[in-house]
């Protein structure tokens, strides 16, 4: 009888004596995987918090920045346009907006229909996040409702003067808005005694 000579291969330091010319394959055990995934799981639960934490306070830190930049922006564009604008507060949809008011009738003429002036314009809006909410408001040193805040700014720069606090949980900050025009963001309540008085007949003469 003759026996066939067994070819042996050698594959890494062992060697292969089937005869059979498939290379050898090495894989992850199930378990090696599961280690892979419970790792790769425990990253994202402590990493993602932090990028979406810090997303939401990137987003209110711009909203309070457009509120004030819509402030400033009223005063600029009643000085430019001679007319008046008012920021308003909308508590339904927590929208803060400047708002330009229709031109005086005794200033029309022929030549400027009245079909455009006729009504109050929104220029622009910024809508807060849920989380921030307006609580109490001042009008020329007066508390009044969300719904009648309404800070007008004149073509001569000046101002009605008013506050607004912004409450985000228990932290708040509030607009100020002075006589000037001028408007800033403070930490804090409103504080007390800022609007000071119109001059008498200073008031009906800007109606």
């Amino acid at each position: 009888m003759t026996w066939a000579k067994r070819e042996t291969k050698m594959i890494g330091n062992k060697p292969r004596t089937d005869g059979s010319t498939r290379p050898e394959t090495s894989g992850f055990t199930l378990i090696e995987v599961m280690v892979v995934l419970t790792v790769l799981l425990l990253f994202v639960s402590l990493v993602t918090p932090k990028i979406v934490s810090q997303q939401s306070a990137r987003q209110k830190r711009e909203s309070y920045n457009q509120v004030l930049r819509l402030a400033m922006r009223g005063r600029e564009e009643a000085i430019l346009n001679g007319q008046t604008y008012q920021l308003q507060y909308r508590d339904g949809s927590g929208q803060v907006a400047l708002v330009r008011q229709p031109v005086s009738q005794s200033t029309v003429t022929a030549a400027a229909p009245t079909a455009d002036s006729a009504a109050p314009e929104d220029v622009s809006s910024v809508t807060l996040p849920q989380e921030i909410r307006g609580s109490v408001f001042q009008l020329e040193g007066n508390s009044v409702e969300a719904a009648d805040w309404k800070v007008s700014f004149f073509p001569d720069g000046k101002s009605e003067g008013g506050t607004a606090e912004l409450v985000e949980g228990n932290a708040i900050r509030t607009l100020v808005i002075g006589k000037d025009g001028s408007a800033k963001l403070q930490d804090g309540q409103a504080p007390q005694g800022v609007q000071d008085q119109w001059q008498a007949g200073e008031l009906e003469h800007r109606q």
